[in-house]
């Protein structure tokens, strides 16, 4: 049987959470699928693609339409210019999808969604979204949350990176796939060794969303208990958060932390920093889609701390309903780790000082924590659950394809 053509299309090139999500799946996806991903700009996704033997496609959109963060979408000004610019851009990604012989398109994030919704429709290609964002007025603009629901129920498919995620699209609850964003074998390790001395650690892109503030605040109050901890941020800023970047190196003065925080940067092995980390700190004031750091910390034997909201309480409790927060200052210990309400910074260091005092129970709930994470995030069965709903889709829209050729 002929492998089936598949355009799998991302915005940016930029390697967030969304990215690297798609990496892995791909890596793991049958044979089956012969995918060529069609980026919106150029840059380092680009070429890890292609050291992956992926296929790539650059087709550049507009920098001003490309760049907009979600928060920019409430902007008339931004919206009259990012729809000159897509009208165009729809187009010419149409034709390259009759051009790829596409027989359907994947969208991997927001903009591809609208943009390759419109491209597939022209091109006569059923489409799937792949949901890795909250549609939902707490992280979104609130007029482009019904639209973005009405936009899901065009889609041939939709897959979801949790539960959390997947309700709030608001479709029948066979609509919507949960697949949780894979991690491949060599993410898990067999065993951590906490460092001789605290260290504290948040891993990610530098975002007021991701709470680095909060950790900067939660590890004042850790560090005038206890001279010997550590605090570490790993990561960068991307798109328009580095202003918030320089903001917090102004913190960390202010605080007296000069000499006990790492501002690292971006991590070429973030699996190495992980483990020099007593524990990992979720720290995201607003709920998360998923919490992809969070897997790969519980894959590595790390002990988590994470805020009770969105997906991250979905990935500590093994539970896919929602999970009251605790009250400011208070702390949720489950039996994979510690949650805390969003933006409560006493929280965090309570939940710091916890470890700190109890390594052996810290330990002890990490690899349970680790073991819960090899049997439900393993790249394999991501791809399975994509592959079952790519392949329903296609099924899904044959006949009315079928349909409009002999018309």
């Amino acid at each position: 049987m002929a492998p089936v053509r598949v355009a799998v299309l991302g915005h940016t090139a930029e390697t967030g959470g969304a990215e690297i999500a798609l990496m892995r799946l791909l890596e793991a996806l049958d044979p089956r699928w012969q995918v060529t991903v069609i980026l919106f700009s150029p840059g380092e996704l680009e070429s890890q693609l292609r050291q992956r033997g992926i296929a790539v496609r650059v087709l550049p959109l507009a920098q001003r339409t490309a760049s907009r963060g979600r928060a920019q979408l409430k902007d008339p000004r931004t919206l009259l210019l990012s729809g000159r610019d897509s009208w165009g851009f729809v187009g010419r990604l149409a034709q390259l999808l009759r051009a790829e012989q596409a027989e359907l398109v994947v969208a991997n994030t927001l903009k591809a969604a609208v943009l390759g919704s419109l491209a597939a429709r022209r091109a006569r290609c059923p489409w799937v979204w792949h949901l890795h964002d909250r549609i939902s007025a707490d992280y979104l603009p609130a007029a482009a949350v019904p639209a973005l629901r009405l936009l899901a129920r065009t889609a041939h498919g939709v897959v979801a990176n949790s539960h959390a995620t997947a309700r709030l699209v608001r479709l029948p609850a066979e609509r919507v796939a949960v697949a949780y964003p894979g991690l491949p074998e060599e993410s898990f390790a067999a065993a951590h060794q906490a460092p001789p001395t605290p260290v504290f650690g948040m891993l990610g892109r530098i975002s007021s969303t991701k709470g680095q503030r909060e950790f900067l605040q939660a590890a004042f109050t850790v560090a005038a208990a206890d001279p010997s901890a550590a605090f570490h941020i790993v990561g960068q800023a991307l798109f328009n958060d580095h202003e918030y970047a320089k903001q917090l190196e102004d913190l960390t003065s202010q605080l007296d932390l000069a000499g006990r925080v790492r501002f690292a940067g971006w991590s070429a092995r973030p699996e190495a920093d992980l483990d020099r980390f007593s524990a990992l700190v979720h720290a995201s004031p607003v709920p998360e889609p998923f919490g992809q750091v969070i897997a790969e910390a519980m894959a590595r034997g790390v002990p988590v701390i994470a805020t009770a909201a969105g997906g991250a309480a979905e990935i500590l409790t093994e539970a896919p309903d929602p999970v009251p927060a605790p009250s400011p200052g208070e702390v949720l210990r489950t039996p994979l780790g510690q949650l805390v309400a969003p933006g409560d910074p006493r929280g965090l260091a309570s939940a710091m000082r916890w470890v700190i005092d109890n390594p052996g129970d810290a330990e002890s709930a990490a690899q349970r924590a680790s073991a819960s994470a090899r049997r439900r995030f393993g790249a394999a069965s991501a791809a399975a659950v994509c592959g079952e709903v790519w392949s329903q889709a296609l099924a899904a829209a044959s006949p009315r394809r079928r349909r409009g050729d002999a018309g």
